[in-house]
């Protein structure tokens, strides 16, 4: 999940490798096979969060550190789809088990509010988690925790920095198969594919070197 589009301001890799540390953001949310062509247009199954994770990423040395990960219990469509399961394979245990949604944003907000970590941008497969923690945020009532905190959109680097070809559709399995970058164990599990932006951060690092 998470390409939805593109950010307002674009970032050049001057300025993502101008910084100390970032948060990497991957989420997961209810979907239904129809979803991703429509972009969830049904108002009565939105994306709502089942699994949020937010990893460490020390940009001079190239290598990930602490991480936050939890499930999330969803509220108006509390059943699993047969769609959603095969894809994240998540069970419908898991998410009843889980944290309604106000509950972990406020353990996300005490893990990213430590000294080292609050004032990190967020980088993350395009705009759409961020989009989507918002929007699940407004329907429990709630602020999203990462409101205002500058975003920047891997996609986008993308598309400024290989060719066309290399870029095709812009998804992450689309450039990953182009460029040869090593493939997710855990696709589509939010802490797996956090984990797995490093990887296309490290290429993206290594053509900023050659240049």
């Amino acid at each position: 999940n998470g390409y939805m589009g593109s950010q307002e301001r674009s970032t050049s890799l001057d300025e993502i490798f101008g910084v100390d540390r970032l948060l990497l953001l991957d989420c997961e949310y209810t979907c239904w096979e129809d979803s991703l062509p429509t972009l969830w247009a049904d108002p009565q199954r939105p994306a709502e969060l089942i699994e949020i994770a937010l990893v460490e990423y020390d940009v001079p040395a190239g290598r990930v550190g602490r991480s936050f990960h939890a499930l999330v219990r969803p509220s108006m469509n509390p059943v699993l789809s047969a769609y959603c399961k095969g894809l994240t394979r998540i069970r419908q245990t898991d998410v009843e088990h889980a944290s309604f949604l106000p509950e972990v944003l406020i353990r996300l907000e005490a893990w990213r509010s430590r000294s080292d970590r609050c004032n990190a941008p967020i980088c993350a497969w395009g705009t759409g988690d961020l989009r989507v923690i918002a929007q699940d945020a407004g329907r429990h009532g709630c602020p999203s925790p990462l409101e205002g905190v500058r975003e920047i959109s891997l996609p986008d680097l993308y598309r400024a920095a290989v060719s066309r070809q290399a870029f095709g559709d812009g998804e992450r399995d689309t450039i990953r198969q182009n460029l040869g970058l090593q493939q997710c164990e855990g696709r589509h599990r939010a802490l797996a594919d956090a984990l797995d932006l490093a990887e296309f951060l490290r290429y993206l690092r290594s053509m900023a070197k050659t240049k």
